[in-house]
């Protein structure tokens, strides 16, 4: 083989690799752009405002940590097609502000990155599908085994529980480890 041919392929492999690492990260930032019309449209007093025609999710909430400068459209369920364009609330967990868990997760290479810097007493606001704000005050964070779930039983205490895979560095299509974030309802506005 030549030496042009072998440095054009590896032109073309490295570009491959590149587009393959951007794609998730370029998929949650549009994603957001186009969920924050169907979230306007929610707030307005739509229901199931699908963010693009063949989605089968749609906005229930937006989650802002002010410190951090961070806000999220989140979808229902948490599927990894939901999760590769935002946070994802688990089927079955309590709706903002209701009794029980609300628990959402995100990949830790996009929406949820931020965890990292969160700490004991930050506060989130997680929006409805009604605009009423509920205030949740950060008091316990944890890094678990995957198969631990005490953390998130339910309960009738209601509470946030952000949830993304462990290590932050690690860039493995899986982890065995969860880092949580559990905050306490304060108050609703």
């Amino acid at each position: 083989m030549s030496r042009k041919k072998i440095i054009i392929g590896l032109v073309v492999a490295g570009i491959c690799f590149f587009i393959d690492g951007i794609y998730l990260k370029a998929k949650a930032i549009l994603g957001q752009y186009l969920l924050e019309t169907s979230w306007q449209q929610t707030l307005d007093g739509e229901i199931h405002v699908k963010p693009w025609p063949w989605a089968d999710t749609w906005p229930i909430a937006k989650l802002v940590h002010s410190r951090l400068n961070e806000h999220y459209i989140v979808l229902e369920g948490a599927t990894g097609r939901t999760l590769a364009f935002a946070p994802g609330l688990l089927s079955g967990s309590a709706r903002p502000g209701k009794s029980g868990h609300s628990i959402i997760s995100a990949h830790r290479t996009s929406h949820f990155r931020f965890l990292q810097f969160a700490k004991i007493g930050d506060i989130f606001v997680l929006t409805d599908q009604a605009g009423i704000d509920y205030r949740y005050k950060v008091d316990d964070i944890q890094i678990v085994d995957i198969n631990d779930t005490d953390l998130i039983a339910n309960n009738d205490i209601s509470r946030l529980t952000l949830i993304t895979c462990y290590p932050f560095e690690d860039l493995s299509a899986s982890s065995s480890k969860r880092f949580i974030v559990s905050a306490i309802l304060e108050n609703s506005t």
